[in-house]
C-alpha cells in the first residue's frame, strides 16, 4: 500500500484516538502514578499520547515511554495490528533501536508464534525489514497458518523499492510465493481493493500473467473508484502487451480514461504507454495524450503533455520521465 494511504489511516486513528480532552488525559495519568502496573491504564493512554499537530495533541516521547514498558512487561497486552504505531523510520530511529532491543530481549526465549507476529506488527510501517525478520520466525513456528505468510509476504512487498535493483526480482518473487500460499488475502479496511491492486501489479512483475489478470477481474468491477479502475486497466494493458496482444493493450489503455474527470490527486500514468510505443504504436499513445489533457487541467502537467506529444510527432528518441512512471 502507498505511503500516501498508510499516512490517511494515521491520521483517522489519531483523530479519533484524541477526541477527549485534555483533562481525561490527567486523570489516568495521576491513576498510573498510583499504580504505575495498570496495564489497562496504559493501554488507554497510548491511544490518547498519539501526535497529532493538526491539534497540536499527543505526546510521542511519552507514548514511547508507554509502548515500551508494555513490551517490557507483558508484550501481547497490545494488538499492534490494530494500533497505530506513530514512530517514523527517520526522525524516530533511536526510539525504533531500543524498541528493538526490548523486543529482542522478551523473544530470546519465546517459542509463540503469535509473540513474534505482534513485533511484526510494532514494526510493520516504520521498518518493514525487522517486521519480516518476526513474521519469518512467526511463519516457521506455525507453517500452516496463512497469517503469517501473508503479512511475510506484505514486509517483502514493503522493502523492494530499498533494495539493489539486482536484488529486487528475488525479493519479488519471495513476496509473490507468500501472498499467493496465503491465497491472495488481503487486509481488511477501507485500502483492502488497494492491496489487491498491488498483489496484482507483483504478479504482473515476476510473470504470473494469469494470477495477475484474475486479480483485476474483480477491480474492474468496481466502478465508485476512478482511480482504482484507472490503474487496473492500465496493468492489464500492460499484461495484453506482454501476451502480443497489441489490440487488446490499446484498448485498455483508452478505457484506463474513461471514468476519470478533472483530476487534482495524482498525474498521468505512462508505464503503458511507454510499452506501447517500444511497438511502434504510436497513435494510439497520442489519442491516450490527447485525453489525458482534457482531464488533467494542472499547467505542468498539460506542458509536460504537450512536450511528450511533440516528440513522438517529431520521431524523436524519447521516453518520459520517471514521475510519470510509477
Amino acid at each position: 500500500m502507498s505511503l500516501f494511504l498508510v499516512q490517511v489511516f494515521f491520521s483517522l486513528a489519531i483523530l479519533q484516538a484524541n477526541e477527549k480532552p485534555l483533562a481525561v488525559i490527567r486523570a489516568l495519568e495521576a491513576r498510573l502514578h498510583q499504580n504505575p502496573k495498570n496495564i489497562e491504564i496504559r493501554k488507554q493512554l497510548l491511544k490518547y499520547y498519539l501526535p497529532n499537530p493538526a491539534k497540536k495533541t499527543g505526546d510521542k516521547e511519552k507514548w514511547v515511554e508507554d509502548a515500551l514498558w508494555i513490551v517490557e512487561n507483558k508484550p501481547d497486552a497490545v494488538d499492534w495490528a490494530s494500533s497505530p504505531n506513530p514512530l517514523d523510520r527517520v526522525k524516530d530511529s533511536l526510539a525504533l533501536d531500543s524498541a528493538e532491543k526490548v523486543w529482542n530481549e522478551k523473544l530470546r526465549l519465546s517459542t509463540k508464534a503469535n509473540l513474534f507476529g505482534n513485533a511484526g506488527f510494532f514494526f510493520e510501517n516504520s521498518r518493514p525489514e525487522i517486521a519480516e525478520k518476526y513474521f519469518s520466525k512467526a511463519s516457521a513456528l506455525e507453517p500452516k497458518n496463512s497469517k503469517w505468510s501473508q503479512r511475510l509476504g506484505l514486509s517483502y512487498l514493503a522493502t523492494i523499492g530499498t533494495q539493489p535493483a539486482d536484488h529486487r526480482k528475488e525479493l519479488a518473487v519471495k513476496a509473490f510465493e507468500k501472498i499467493k500460499k496465503a491465497k491472495f488475502a488481503a487486509p481488511p479496511g477501507h485500502f483492502q481493493n488497494y492491496w489487491i491492486f498491488d498483489y496484482a501489479k507483483l504478479a504482473y512483475e515476476v510473470g504470473a500473467n494469469e494470477d495477475s489478470k484474475n486479480l483485476t477481474d474483480g477491480l474492474l468491477k468496481i466502478k465508485t473508484d476512478p482511480f482504482l479502475n484507472y490503474s487496473s486497466h492500465l496493468l492489464r494493458g500492460r499484461i495484453a502487451v506482454n501476451e502480443g496482444d497489441l489490440n487488446e493493450a490499446n484498448a485498455q489503455l483508452l478505457d484506463s480514461l474513461k471514468l476519470l474527470n478533472d483530476v487534482k490527486l495524482f498525474g498521468p500514468n505512462m508505464n503503458l504507454a511507454q510499452d506501447l510505443l517500444a511497438k511502434d504504436q504510436k497513435q494510439s499513445v497520442l489519442n491516450y495524450l490527447d485525453k489525458c489533457k482534457v482531464i488533467w487541467k494542472n499547467p505542468e502537467i498539460l506542458r509536460d503533455l504537450s512536450g511528450f506529444r511533440q516528440s513522438i510527432v517529431e520521431g524523436k528518441a524519447f521516453a518520459f520521465p520517471s514521475k510519470y512512471l510509477n
